[in-house]
């Protein structure tokens, strides 16, 4: 059962505690100190912090609530809260296909802001990796943040409105910390968008991993991609350079790399890709 009021959750043992966020909650929200805490991934909430729950497979839990937030009669990002990371008790969710000892290591589920579950039927959201039984109490390590160990996404607050155009699109990072979508071809970007956030909501972004993006032209299997001017895929330009000598400010010039295209690419359609950003292709192999 939900939580109605806020509760103190101890961390357990040595395993440390870190306030990893502090994040926009949703309108018409309240979360409760001690509550698993998730980040909305689609509707009007999608971007905002809100309660994890059962049902609700396009959630993202992040963590532990580190205080009261009543958001009920504010708008979206009108309040925010403080997220912790790291090993908390919670409920276990029923008797049937109950956790035990031999779960240690494998991930559970949320059934709601306080209670575990063994199987994430009922479209429960990932909560975290479980790492002892006591009673009947699961300690779970909250904030790994996806089942997949081979993907890495970050959290970082959108610079424009991303709800109607730019899931699945690639993004770079501004000065001021904040995700913007890539505007210059073979730019330096650090992923692609996952969600679609409006203005000032979080954006995730996964970094390392597979994903799917949109593509602007016919790409091949292996080739290495870059960025369009609008956030796109393209094929990666081979760096190019001025022997001459005559150009003293752009003596080399080509794409920074985002990944590899894993499935073929066609214009406006969505393709997937190995992120993996690095540098510019050489000119010839070395």
């Amino acid at each position: 059962m939900a939580s109605t009021i806020g509760q103190q959750r101890a961390k357990v043992g040595d395993h440390p505690t870190v306030e990893a966020y502090n994040l926009p909650v949703a309108a018409a929200t309240k979360i409760l100190q001690g509550t698993l805490v998730a980040l909305a991934l689609s509707g009007t909430n999608d971007g905002y912090l809100v309660p994890a729950a059962a049902a609700s497979i396009d959630q993202r839990v992040l963590g532990v609530a580190a205080e009261d937030v009543d958001n009920s009669a504010g708008a979206a990002g009108a309040k925010s809260c403080r997220v912790l990371v790291g090993v908390f008790p919670f409920a276990m969710g029923g008797t049937t296909n109950a956790l035990t000892n031999r779960h240690i290591g494998k991930p559970c589920y949320a059934s709601d802001d306080v209670t575990v579950n063994r199987l994430p039927s009922t479209n429960r959201p990932y909560a975290g990796i479980v790492r002892g039984i006591s009673g009947s109490q699961v300690l779970v390590e909250v904030g790994t943040t996806t089942e997949d160990p081979n993907i890495q996404d970050v959290l970082l607050l959108a610079d424009a409105d991303y709800s109607s155009a730019g899931q699945y699109t690639i993004m770079a990072i501004k000065s001021d910390g904040d995700a913007v979508q890539a505007s210059a071809a073979g730019q330096q970007c650090i992923g692609v968008l996952q969600n679609a956030p409006t203005t000032g909501a979080v954006a995730v972004v996964r970094t390392f991993g597979r994903s799917l993006c949109y593509a602007s032209a016919s790409i091949n299997p292996g080739v290495a991609l870059a960025t369009t001017n609008v956030g796109t895929t393209k094929a990666a330009a081979v760096t190019t350079c001025d022997a001459s000598g005559a150009s003293a400010t752009a003596l080399c010039t080509g794409s920074f790399v985002l990944g590899t295209a894993i499935t073929a690419g066609s214009a406006a359609a969505l393709h997937l890709i190995h992120i993996n950003p690095q540098g510019a292709i050489p000119g010839a192999a070395a």
